[in-house]
């Protein structure tokens, strides 16, 4: 049985798409075979002998609602204008929102009005879904007919989202919004609870998306094995580096710090896929994109290759790194932390020897007061090469 199915034509959206459709089909035949065009009209095609296999691939998100894992990741709020917003009462028993005083929750589907967490918004919009195909045609539309009763509002994030050269939304809930097919709404909210890394703060919600190039066909054995070494550094994050605020570092050092999670096989990987970081932030006060693109673009090749170029040294940065990341907690080093490892990020990406050793010289003096890891000699020096 073949499959295509064809994307809005926006690098977020199509993005959060292929991941989500290639978890489902892997859940749904563990022998499926898949293939990625994202750029192209067709992003996703798939290959199974399961005649069923888009009902298996339904029925595998359907259960997904009842993970603690996605329900955790869809916590965030969303605002869904003057509405009263009902869901399943099931949900009530894996919805972490209800410990929060922004709802009116009571148990029993009734979330209340204006704030709402995404995952009651998932869980809602998921019922309704009969297939996991669509046309390749009208796939967003700025305005929500009458005959469209089966779209939804496109959410990522805080605000409905917009594509293409988004307006700034005004925080009104009128016809301006983004609507999609509802398969299409809940496979990017799966996908963002699998996929995305996602921070708030006081008044900025952030995403980190690890998007494959562009017009560049991956077939099954690479996508399988991207799908995986990202969904690696979700989790990775979510269990190491969750309780460092992600709004305390600046975007440059991002790569640096995430792909220190991983392991030299695993960086292997991510290099071939010429992956990059997408950085995507809401303004909570005014409630719209920090960014009128949406989103900033980060390639990860450079810090991926240098990494995996230390060979055996790799073990001794990922440890340093790991540790200055760590020591953000303490107030007084901040400043002196974010400019260690600013200093790191620009000396690799600029092949920068004397921004290299002025890192590691503060570094050497930040250890007499801090537990922080010191490379090896011969670390240092296999750097030094790799950057000369």
């Amino acid at each position: 049985m073949k499959l295509i199915f064809y994307g809005t034509g926006d690098r977020v959206v199509d993005t959060l798409l292929i991941y989500a459709l290639s978890d489902l089909a892997r859940k749904a035949d563990p022998k499926v075979a898949f293939e990625w065009n994202l750029g192209y009209p067709a992003i996703f095609t798939l290959d199974s002998s399961y005649p069923d296999i888009e009902q298996k691939m339904l029925e595998s998100l359907r259960r997904s609602w009842r993970s603690f894992t996605v329900a955790n990741r869809l916590r965030f709020w969303l605002n869904i204008g003057n509405k009263s917003w009902l869901t399943n009462p099931q949900a009530c028993l894996y919805c972490v929102g209800k410990e929060s005083k922004k709802t009116k929750c009571d148990g029993k589907g009734s979330c209340g009005k204006v704030n709402v967490p995404a995952y009651p918004i998932f869980v809602s919009n998921l019922m309704d879904i009969k297939n996991l195909s669509w046309r390749k045609t009208q796939l967003l539309s700025k305005g929500k007919s009458k005959e469209k009763s089966d779209w939804r509002t496109l959410y990522l994030g805080l605000s409905p989202y917009w594509s293409k050269g988004r307006r700034r939304w005004n925080s009104c809930w009128d016809e301006s919004s983004t609507y999609v097919p509802t398969q299409i709404q809940v496979l990017a909210l799966y996908g963002l609870a699998n996929y995305a890394i996602t921070h708030v703060n006081e008044n900025t919600f952030t995403e980190m998306i690890f998007s494959p190039p562009c017009s560049m066909r991956i077939g099954n054995e690479d996508a399988e094995w991207l799908r995986a070494v990202v969904k690696r550094i979700v989790n990775r994050f979510e269990l190491t580096v969750r309780q460092l605020s992600l709004s305390e570092l600046p975007v440059k050092v991002l790569p640096l710090v995430l792909l220190s999670q991983l392991d030299l096989p695993s960086l292997t990987v991510l290099t071939k896929g010429e992956l990059s970081l997408l950085f995507v932030e809401y303004d909570l006060d005014r409630e719209m994109p920090k960014n009128p693109r949406g989103y900033e673009e980060w390639n990860v090749t450079e810090i991926s290759n240098f990494y995996l170029r230390l060979e055996n040294h790799f073990w001794d940065f990922k440890c340093m790194i790991e540790d200055l990341t760590y020591s953000m907690k303490y107030d007084e080093f901040k400043a002196c932390l974010k400019e260690i490892l600013l200093d790191l990020s620009f000396a690799i990406g600029g092949r920068n020897i004397w921004r290299l050793s002025d890192a590691l010289l503060k570094i050497l003096n930040l250890s007499k007061v801090l537990s922080i890891h010191l490379p090896t000699p011969d670390a240092v020096l296999k750097a030094r090469e790799l950057l000369s």
